[in-house]
C-alpha cells in the first residue's frame, strides 16, 4: 500500500511540475504566412459611352474570407510601368482616369470588379497586370488606424507581406 501510495504522489508531482512549468512559446517574425496574392494578365481599361468595367474571379475566396479581409488591388501601367491603387487614379498622362472598385462576396469564389468612373472620352490605359492582395484578419476592429505600410503603394505592401515580385 505504502508503494501505490508513493507512486500516486511521484505521478501527481511530476504532472504538477509539467502542467506549471509550461509557457507559451515566443512570437514569430511578421510574415504572409495567411496573405494572398492572386496575378492577373493585361487589361484594357476604356471611358467611353458605355460602361468600363472588369470582374476578376478571386477563386477560393469565400464569401466569409472576404468579409473577414482587407482586399487590395492594383494595376501595373504599360505606359509609366508603376503601380496604381485601386480605387484610385491611374497614370497621369492619360488625364484624370478615376478607378473604382466592389468587392461581391459569394460562394464558393468572391468577385472583384474595377471600373473606369471617369476620364477622357475615347482614351485607353492598360495595366499590364492586375493584383489583388487579401489579408485575412482573425479579429476585425473598426475605424482607421495606422498600419506599418500604405495601402495605396503597392511596393509598401509587397515588402511589409514579403510577396514574391
Amino acid at each position: 500500500m505504502k508503494k501505490l501510495s508513493i507512486k500516486i504522489w511521484a505521478i501527481a508531482l511530476g504532472l504538477g511540475i509539467s502542467l506549471f512549468s509550461c509557457k507559451k512559446g515566443d512570437q514569430g517574425p511578421t510574415g504572409n504566412a495567411n496573405v494572398i496574392q492572386m496575378n492577373f494578365g493585361s487589361t484594357t481599361f476604356e471611358y467611353t459611352v458605355l460602361l468600363s468595367l472588369h470582374s476578376f474571379v478571386l477563386k477560393g475566396i469565400t464569401k466569409e474570407i472576404a468579409e473577414k479581409s482587407i482586399i487590395l488591388s492594383y494595376g501595373r501601367s504599360s505606359l509609366t510601368k508603376s503601380w496604381h491603387h485601386f480605387p484610385g487614379t491611374g497614370s497621369p498622362l492619360l488625364g484624370d482616369m478615376e478607378y473604382r472598385t466592389a468587392i461581391h462576396a459569394n460562394d464558393p469564389s468572391s468577385i472583384l470588379d474595377i471600373q473606369l468612373l471617369h476620364g477622357i472620352i475615347n482614351v485607353k490605359e492598360t495595366f499590364d497586370q492586375i493584383r489583388v492582395v487579401i489579408i485575412p484578419a482573425n479579429t476585425l476592429i473598426t475605424g482607421r488606424g495606422i498600419t506599418p505600410y500604405d495601402i495605396r503603394d503597392y511596393e509598401s505592401v509587397r515588402v511589409y507581406f514579403k510577396l514574391s515580385q
